[in-house]
C-alpha cells in the first residue's frame, strides 16, 4: 500500500481520526482561526465521505478508495495554500441552490444573497411573480457564475433574465449553471466600460441588477490571501480616483436600455452609499433607497427610472 504523509493515519478508516489529523495540519501550517480550521476540515471530509458532521464526530467508518485518499491529501494541501474551499469543491450554495464555481468568477458573498433576496421580495410585492406578461425582462450586469440571474429567474418565472459579462470562461460557467437548474437565459458578452461592445443592447429592460467591481485598489492591503491570490481581480477592484466607474457606465447604458419606471438594484461599497444616492438623483431616478446589510453597513442601492 502507498505510504501517506506522516500527519495522516495510514488506514483512512476512522472519520474522527482523519478529521483530527486534518485540523492539526491546518492549525500548524496556516494562519486560519481555529473556527475556520474546524469548518474547513469538516467541509473537506464531509464532501469526500458523504458523511455529515454528526456522523464524522460519531466516528462512522470510512471506506475510501486510494483515489479518494489522494484527492483528500491534494485538497488539504490546497487549503494550506489558502485556496478558497468553494474553488476546491467546485461549487457553492446561494439562496438554497448549488452553483458550480471556478476561479474565473467571484465566490458569492452573503451580502449578494441579501441583495437577491431583497430584490425578489420587492418584485413579488409588485406582483411580477404572478404577472402573465411574457415581455418582462431583466439583465444581470457582470453576471459571473449567474447565481443572481438564475435565482431571480427561478423565483420569478415571468421575469426573463439575461446575463452579461466580459469574461468568456465566466459566461461558459454561467451557461452550465443554467443548464444545471434547467432554465434558459440569454447570455451576452460585453464590456461595460466599452460602449462600442454594447451597441446591440437596444431592447429595453424592466430591471437592471448588478454586483459590479467596487473594492478600492487601496483596500488590497487589508485583504486576505485567499481572495487576492485566487479570485479574479477584474471582478473586484476599481481605481481609488474613480470608484463609481461601473455604476456610471450602467447608468449610461440604462438611458437607452431601461424602461421608464424600470428598476435598478445594486450591491455597493459600504462607504459609497451617499455618493451612489447622489449619482442616482443626478440621473433623475426616483424612489432611491440605500439599505444596510446584516452587519449594518450601506450595501444595497435601489432606484426607479423616472417615467
Amino acid at each position: 500500500m502507498k505510504s501517506w504523509p506522516s500527519f495522516l493515519p495510514n488506514e483512512f478508516t476512522s472519520s474522527k481520526q482523519l478529521l483530527r489529523a486534518s485540523r492539526e495540519y491546518l492549525s500548524q501550517n496556516t494562519d486560519y482561526e481555529f473556527s475556520e480550521v474546524v469548518a474547513l476540515s469538516n467541509s473537506l471530509l464531509s464532501q469526500l465521505s458523504q458523511l455529515n458532521s454528526a456522523q464524522i464526530l460519531a466516528d462512522y467508518p470510512l471506506d475510501l478508495s486510494e483515489q479518494q485518499r489522494d484527492v483528500f491529501i491534494q485538497q488539504l494541501y490546497r487549503l494550506a495554500q489558502y485556496e478558497p474551499i468553494q474553488y476546491i469543491h467546485g461549487e457553492t450554495h446561494f439562496l438554497g441552490r448549488s452553483f458550480w464555481l471556478n476561479p474565473s468568477v467571484l465566490i458569492p458573498r452573503p451580502e449578494t444573497e441579501e441583495l437577491c433576496h431583497k430584490l425578489i421580495l420587492q418584485l413579488q410585492a409588485k406582483g411580477i411573480d404572478q404577472n402573465t406578461n411574457p415581455h418582462l425582462r431583466g439583465i444581470d450586469l457582470g453576471t459571473g457564475s449567474a447565481c443572481i440571474a438564475i435565482s431571480l429567474a427561478k423565483e420569478l418565472p415571468h421575469l426573463h433574465m439575461s446575463g452579461l459579462d466580459i469574461s468568456t470562461p465566466a459566461l461558459q460557467l454561467a451557461y452550465w449553471n443554467a443548464w444545471r437548474h434547467d432554465i434558459r437565459l440569454n447570455w451576452i458578452q460585453g464590456d461595460l466600460l466599452d460602449p462600442s461592445s454594447l451597441h446591440f443592447l437596444s431592447k429595453p429592460w424592466d430591471l437592471i441588477v448588478s454586483n459590479p467591481p467596487y473594492v478600492l485598489e487601496s483596500d488590497r492591503k487589508h485583504m486576505q490571501a485567499n481572495v487576492l491570490d485566487f479570485e479574479p481581480s477584474l471582478a473586484l477592484f476599481v481605481p481609488d480616483e474613480d470608484p463609481l466607474v461601473f455604476y456610471q457606465a450602467i447608468l449610461r447604458l440604462a438611458v437607452q436600455c431601461l424602461k421608464p419606471g424600470g428598476l435598478i438594484a445594486w450591491e455597493i461599497h459600504e462607504k459609497m452609499g451617499e455618493a451612489i444616492a447622489q449619482l442616482l438623483q443626478k440621473s433623475h431616478y426616483t424612489h432611491i433607497r440605500i439599505e444596510k446589510d446584516l452587519f449594518g453597513k450601506d450595501r444595497f442601492a435601489f432606484a426607479q427610472k423616472a417615467r
